[in-house]
C-alpha cells in the first residue's frame, strides 16, 4: 500500500492498472518474437532468374492486388494475368512471414564460380521495407527465403508455359 497525491493504492490495483495501460497501448501485430505478424496490406515481388545450362534470363512481378507479369528476355516472351485468391493470399502470408534481412548480409551466391548454377534475385517491398536477397543454386536451400522463392519459380514456369492468349490466370499447383 501507498499514497500518491493523497490517494491509497494497493500494490493489486497498480499491476492491474499498469497491465490494462500496456495492453491497450500495446501495437497489435507489433512482429515481436512468438507474434504472428498478419498479412502485409500492400507488397510488390520482383523475381529474375538467370543462368544455368540454357542460360535463362526470365522474370516476374508479382503485386499485392495480384497482378503478374512474367517475362523470358531470351524467347521475348511476356505474359500478364491476374492471380486467383487463394495464390495471392498464399504470397501474402509467404511475404508477411520474410525475414527482414535489410541491412544484414543477404544471401548472397557463393564466391566460387559455379557457371551452371541458376541466380534467383528477389526484390521484397512491403510495409515501408525494401530488401533484396540473392541467390543461387547452392544457398537456396538453406536460405530463408527459399520457400518463396520456390513458389516465385513455380509461378513463373507455369507462367510462361501457357499458350498465348489462355484466359484466367495461374494456379500454383503442387
Amino acid at each position: 500500500v501507498f499514497s500518491w497525491k493523497g490517494a491509497t493504492v494497493t500494490m493489486t490495483r497498480l499491476r492491474l492498472f499498469v497491465c490494462t495501460l500496456l495492453v491497450m497501448l500495446a501495437p497489435s501485430g507489433c512482429g515481436g518474437a512468438g507474434v504472428a505478424r498478419s498479412s502485409a496490406a500492400d507488397w510488390r515481388l520482383e523475381f529474375s532468374v538467370s543462368g544455368g545450362i540454357d542460360g535463362r534470363v526470365q522474370s516476374l512481378t508479382v503485386r499485392a492486388d495480384g497482378h503478374l507479369l512474367a517475362q523470358d528476355q531470351r524467347r521475348a516472351l511476356r505474359f500478364e494475368r491476374q492471380l486467383d485468391d487463394a495464390t495471392r493470399e498464399r504470397l501474402a502470408r509467404l511475404v508477411a512471414a520474410a525475414p527482414n534481412t535489410a541491412g544484414s548480409a543477404p544471401g548472397r551466391p557463393l564466391a566460387r564460380p559455379c557457371p551452371d548454377c541458376i541466380q534467383y534475385q528477389l526484390d521484397i517491398s512491403a510495409d515501408g521495407r525494401r530488401q533484396r536477397v540473392l541467390l543461387d543454386t547452392r544457398t537456396l536451400p538453406a536460405s530463408p527465403h527459399g520457400e518463396l522463392v520456390r513458389v516465385l519459380t513455380t509461378l513463373l514456369r507455369q507462367s510462361l508455359s501457357e499458350p498465348p492468349g489462355a484466359t484466367g490466370g495461374p494456379t500454383l499447383r503442387n
